[in-house]
């Protein structure tokens, strides 16, 4: 093929190419294909490279032949379909950057953020050309729209998947077919969060399987429940099931629909099969429906627990069996009580309580905790606090704000309170390195 040829051809391409269209980038790319001239790929691709989070990125200041060198963030979805076909297909002689050459693509990051635009068959063909890559390690899909293609079970080395869909709207609660994860059995880290789906036991008992996993995040699914076969992830060493609809009471809910149809659900105490889990290190339950929680004691590994904005009334006294924890958050819940128990935690750093509408009191065992460097205490109805606080040497940040001291009742370290401007004075007279929060 002459220059001139050449020259005639990648300008015909480019045009199936830039389009927002995708049947119209599916005939470009044919068109590339069926002429298996590396030097058109070299003349598409040029400039390009994959970064180290995975993404495509165009060399700045790149001045020589490419696809495309502008484009408009809504347009990106149709940009990086066309370049992943081109690379998909790309002769193994091609000489573009090393990143993209197939052969060499172990991570892959794709932001879908046009995908309510995209009709499903398209995005299934958008998602398939990555079977094409079956050395993946690590794929991340931000966008995912409806359906994940069972292709994905091709990817069998892959090690990290990451499925979101941060930038969906009016997709429907029954559009995300059955999770097609049976063949990855070599996933350590598999992440499915803010997909609108009804998320059935199937679904996740075929999760349940992935025994190599370390880290789970199933996030923003609404999810009602757990299956008992969760217990068998046992190498599993990071869970996080925030903001679902996770209950701990066997119990059966009735709704009316459309139509005056009623609708039922049998809510089942799955959440306690979590107590087998002995090799969790970092656990995140935030926002769900979680009323008692004794079976967090089991967790003895556990350096990170989060169980802020449920329904929980009390901290249980097992609470204290965790020797490693490391932080723990229980703001926003309707919390009345904290177990002296609570001041076995030596290693404890950090400790959130604030949002507790009914806490009056704290035990005095929290000057135990000589590793804490950070306490909120907000927004509480705490009268007094713990005395010796001046005990707590490596506390950094303290926040005492919006609650109901009794003022005239502290008289330690030679200070007799009676107002709030004597409060500040006396804590900031014995913990001189803490920066406080008061108002």
């Amino acid at each position: 093929m002459t220059k001139t040829e050449l020259k005639k051809t990648v300008v015909k391409i480019k045009k199936f190419l830039k389009q927002r269209d995708y049947h119209a980038i599916d005939t470009g790319i044919e068109l590339a294909r069926a002429l298996d001239e590396p030097a058109i790929f070299e003349a598409l691709l040029g400039g390009w490279s994959i970064n180290d989070e995975g993404k495509l990125v165009l060399e700045e200041g790149y001045k020589g032949e490419t696809l495309t060198k502008k484009w408009a963030d809504e347009s990106w979805s149709y940009v990086s379909y066309a370049l992943w076909n081109l690379i998909s297909y790309s002769p193994d002689n091609v000489n573009i950057n090393e990143t993209i050459k197939r052969k060499n693509i172990l991570k892959a990051n794709i932001l879908i953020i046009s995908a309510p635009r995209v009709t499903d068959g398209n995005f299934v063909s958008y998602l398939n050309l990555l079977s094409k890559f079956k050395q993946l390690k690590s794929l991340i899909i931000d966008g995912v729209y409806r359906i994940v293609p069972e292709e994905i079970e091709n990817l069998t080395q892959i090690k990290s998947l990451i499925l979101k869909s941060e930038y969906l709207y009016n997709v429907g609660v029954d559009d995300i077919n059955d999770l097609p994860f049976s063949n990855l059995l070599n996933l350590e880290e598999l992440e499915v969060s803010s997909i609108r789906s009804s998320w059935n036991m199937k679904k996740l008992i075929s999760i349940s399987k992935l025994l190599n996993l370390k880290k789970l995040i199933l996030s923003k699914l609404q999810i009602p429940e757990i299956p008992n076969q969760f217990a068998e992830l046992i190498n599993i060493k990071e869970l996080d099931l925030s903001n679902n609809s996770l209950e701990d009471e066997d119990r059966i809910t009735t709704w009316g629909g459309p139509n005056n149809d009623k609708y039922t659900i049998h809510h089942k105490d799955s959440i306690k099969s979590l107590a087998k889990l002995i090799n969790l290190e970092k656990l995140n339950l935030k926002s769900n429906n979680l009323t008692k929680v004794k079976w967090v004691g089991n967790l003895k590994n556990l350096e990170y627990l989060n169980l802020e904005s449920n329904e929980l009334t009390e901290i249980p006294s097992e609470i204290g069996k965790l020797k490693k924890l490391k932080v723990l958050k229980i703001a926003f819940n309707k919390i009345n009580l904290i177990p002296v128990e609570l001041g076995r935690l030596e290693k404890l750093e950090e400790l959130d309580i604030s949002m507790n509408y009914e806490l009056t009191s704290l035990p005095d065992e929290i000057i135990n905790l000589e590793q804490l460097e950070r306490l909120n205490l907000k927004a509480n109805k705490l009268t007094d606090l713990p005395s010796n606080l001046n005990l707590l040497k490596k506390l950094k940040y303290l926040d005492v704000s919006r609650n109901s001291f009794n003022y005239g009742k502290y008289e330690g370290s030679n200070f007799k309170v009676s107002d709030g401007d004597g409060l500040k004075e006396m804590l900031e007279k014995i913990l001189p390195d803490t920066e406080i929060i008061f108002w």
